[in-house]
Order: C-alpha cells, then structure tokens, then sequence
C-alpha cells in the first residue's frame, strides 16, 4: 500500500501519532498505540528524502510525495518541540532557587551539560559498571 491508501492520511490516526510525538514518545511507540505498523512512519520518511515508496520502489506522484514530506516535516518539528520545551524546562530549574537553602540547584545544569549534543563529549560521566555477585547461603 503506498501513501495514497496508507493509515496516516486519517487525520485523527496522524493527530494521534505526531501528537505523541510531541510529548516525547518514540516514532515507533507512537505509531504501535495508534495501531499504526512503525514501518509505516519508515516508508513517509524514506520516501520524502528518495521519492520512493517502501520495498517496491514505486515512484510517488507529486501529490503522494508532498504527503510524504508533509508528515516527515510534522514528525520532525513535534521531535524538535519536545527537545526544546525540555531543554528550556532543565534550564529554568537550573535557575531556580531552592527555598530552603536559597541557592541554586546545580544538578540540572550538569545534567543538561552531560547530555546535550553540544557539551556530552566534554562533560560526559563515565560510570564503571557495578557488578552484583548472589550467592546462596
């Protein structure tokens, strides 16, 4: 089934996905509770950057690849909101003032530099991993 037929055209299947997106839930968790095959999302996404459709390789008419890249763009802005409403959240707790010690709480920002793309390979924590031995007694 190409992009004309598929499942994601239904406007309350595609709501339901970008909008589970947008708070955070992986592309292919997203689609699995809508009842969407991940592939799916797969074959928009490839086919929006090869205008090719999935397996087959059918070419996509002008009208099915703009679909195509209509959902891939809509996927990447609600993965690229979530990141920065998060973003902006560790910040605004970084410059929060704790009430009972009237400081700063430092953690959010180590964490935000631990992690972020930009900082991660400067400021990364590299734990040893903890072995756990039972024995029997």
């Amino acid at each position: 089934m190409g992009p004309a037929g598929s499942m994601l055209r239904s406007r309350e299947l595609r709501a339901a996905v970008i909008g589970a997106i947008r708070r955070g839930v992986t592309p292919k968790a997203a689609c699995l509770a809508a009842g969407v095959h991940h592939q799916t999302l797969a074959n928009y996404r490839g086919a929006a950057l090869t205008g090719r459709w999935g397996d087959k390789k059918a070419t996509l008419t002008p009208a099915a690849l703009a679909i195509c890249r209509e959902i891939t763009r809509e996927v990447d802005e609600a993965i690229a909101l979530f990141e920065q409403e998060r973003v902006l959240a560790i910040m605004a707790a970084a410059d929060a003032v704790d009430e009972r010690t009237g400081k700063k709480d430092w953690r959010a920002d180590a964490w935000l530099l631990e992690r972020h793309p930009a900082t991660r390979q400067s400021y990364r924590v590299y734990q040893e991993p903890r072995q756990i031995i039972i024995t029997n007694m």
